[in-house]
């Protein structure tokens, strides 16, 4: 998160997601964080999985591999 508050929010996010597992309490605060502060404009990249709490990260965004959803 702080990473994230130093970066321009008016602009989109691209996410690179590479994850085989994940805690679902910090996914789900780590995806309404991103959800509040990049009002959805974020693009999910997966380049080879993403599973688990990755899954519902990416499932939250409106964008999957550059592909609006």
């Amino acid at each position: 998160m702080l990473t994230i508050n130093k970066l321009n929010t008016k602009l989109e996010l691209d996410l690179v997601l590479n994850t085989p597992e994940g805690d679902i309490a910090a996914t789900e605060s780590l995806a309404d964080y991103l959800f509040n502060v990049f009002n959805i404009d974020i693009r999910d990249i997966i380049p080879q999985i993403s599973m688990s709490a990755g899954t519902i990260i990416a499932l939250s965004n409106k964008k999957f591999n550059g592909q609006t959803i």
